[in-house]
């Protein structure tokens, strides 16, 4: 692109055309936006962690298993007993001067197989104020259970604000 900016002007002083002076403002301005581009350009950033090489450490062989060994995984049941009562041992009273109203409610609590809760989802009454949410939940995510096996598990529990 430049070379033809450049081949114009130089048409236009040899031909001598009048208006030189603007032809020549014209070409620098016009040479200068196209020399400048406002691409961005990614940045590459590379980090390099050395560390030092893994030693080689002692290979063991072990026979396969004989089919008549027996494997015994042990798995721990959530304890649905445990995470009712301790939902229904959840004191509100507290959240009634954050805004939340007199009665009862719904919520979904889940918990983690580490036995705490990692989600409460309050889906009755609707419209609550933010802080009437926040405290709710946080008195529902202060019960636990016994650590179990498996996924999560979801328990629905209705709740009563005095």
């Amino acid at each position: 692109m430049k070379r033809w900016l450049l081949l114009l002007l130089l048409v236009l002083f040899v031909s001598g055309c009048r208006g030189f002076g603007a032809a020549l403002l014209l070409t620098a301005v016009v040479l200068h936006t196209a020399s400048h581009t406002h691409h961005e350009h990614p940045q590459v950033v590379y980090v390099s962690a050395e560390q030092p090489p893994l030693e080689p450490g002692p290979i063991v062989v072990m026979p396969p298993p004989s089919r008549d060994e027996v494997v015994e995984v042990r798995t721990i049941p959530f304890n649905a007993r445990q995470a009712r009562t301790g939902l229904a041992g959840a004191d509100f009273q507290a959240c009634r001067t954050e805004g939340a109203p007199r009665g009862y409610g719904h919520a979904a609590v889940t918990f983690g197989p580490s036995g705490n809760v990692t989600r409460v989802v309050i889906d009755r009454p609707g419209g609550l104020t933010p802080q009437a949410v926040n405290c709710l939940g946080r008195e529902l995510g202060k019960v636990t259970v016994s650590e179990f096996t498996g996924q999560s598990v979801t328990v629905g529990t209705t709740f009563l604000v005095p």
